[in-house]
């Protein structure tokens, strides 16, 4: 989950927690970790000093929820998306392209990896 602060990252995560997520991950401010946390988040990432396709192994997520939008998103999050019948699945409501995984029309549907957007 991007952005912990933003209201849609707070919710994803209130959501998530309320859904059964068992690990939930969010990149947000260092000054906002404890907040983060107070709403569910296990694991932080500080957007501001850490990149965090490289903190998050190859297939080893479930969902990527992106409220932020940052260019090259949507390649990075399949390549950490776990492809399983149940999970893998890219949500933006970002609304660009640019966020988009290059390959989105041959990625839906393909080994269970979804792009929702």
């Amino acid at each position: 989950m991007f952005s912990c602060c933003l209201d849609a990252g707070s919710t994803g995560i209130q959501i998530a927690k309320a859904f059964g997520a068992k690990k939930i991950i969010t990149t947000t401010s260092a000054d906002n970790f404890a907040y983060c946390r107070a709403l569910g988040a296990d694991q932080l990432i500080d957007y501001k000093s850490t990149d965090w396709w490289n903190v998050l192994s190859e297939s080893s997520i479930d969902v990527v929820y992106d409220t932020v939008g940052q260019k090259g998103t949507g390649d990075r999050a399949i390549a950490v998306l776990r492809s399983s019948a149940y999970f893998g699945f890219y949500v933006t409501i970002t609304g660009t392209k640019d966020t988009l995984p290059s390959l989105a029309c041959t990625c839906v549907g393909h080994g269970h990896i979804q792009v929702v957007g």
